[in-house]
């Protein structure tokens, strides 16, 4: 981001897996917008990109991202397609897009969030953006739960595998507990007070949480909803 990279994030939904690629066009949505707050230059930049890479099928993206339309100005119709070939040409059209964001001069870091709960045709669409986007310039981060991620047959074991086999490298970063001193110096930061003062009521927050970072936010969000704590 200091080389004027981009940053788009997207968080999967438990309770919305019927919706295809929703965390991956929220993501995109999110990254689109930032771009319509460029000077005219810069877009136009993007526009032109964007017809070299998609062209008639600019209006495949514009129908789930109409930021996209806001940049480009509305098409015809993309050319219709026997149902079977449909979502070949959506995944397609992503990457294209992915191409056009990631580049030398603006390389871009897609986050996505929970991905124990993704879809199965968003984890393939994540799969083919990994595949066709070989220049180095894309860079995803993607987060989820290991104790809910169990078996083989796991929709997000079986993306590992498939990129596995392309050769995509895959790192894993496993996230254990925070130490106490992790834990003092969040909740120094927290409360605006020196580390010292906070090493009483870390040593506790660790105690009832286990130095889980999820349960040690939320047990400060609760903490402050039941007025234990307040900003003077």
């Amino acid at each position: 981001l200091a080389c004027r990279g981009l940053y788009a994030a997207g968080k999967f939904d438990q309770f919305n897996r019927g919706i295809p690629f929703a965390a991956v066009l929220q993501a995109f949505r999110g990254l689109l917008r930032q771009i319509l707050t460029e000077e005219e230059s810069v877009l136009r930049g993007y526009r032109e990109a964007l017809d070299a890479a998609l062209g008639a099928n600019l209006p495949v993206l514009g129908d789930v991202l109409p930021e996209l339309t806001l940049i480009t100005g509305p098409r015809p119709p993309a050319p219709a397609l026997p149902p079977g070939e449909m979502q070949h040409r959506f995944e397609r059209c992503v990457a294209n897009l992915v191409h056009v964001l990631a580049t030398a001069d603006h390389p871009l870091v897609l986050v996505l969030d929970d991905l124990q709960w993704a879809d199965v045709p968003s984890l393939q669409l994540l799969v083919q953006i990994c595949a066709r986007s070989g220049d180095g310039h894309l860079l995803v981060l993607g987060a989820y739960r290991d104790g809910e991620v169990v078996g083989a047959t796991h929709p997000l074991q079986i993306a590992r595998r498939d990129l596995a086999k392309r050769g995509i490298a895959v790192t894993e970063l496993p996230v254990g507990p925070l130490s106490a001193a992790h834990v003092q110096h969040l909740v120094a930061a927290t409360l605006r007070v020196p580390p010292g003062e906070a090493e009483e009521f870390a040593s506790v927050l660790c105690a009832r949480t286990a130095g889980n970072p999820f349960f040690v936010t939320q047990y400060l969000h609760r903490l402050h909803r039941d007025g234990a704590i307040a900003f003077d």
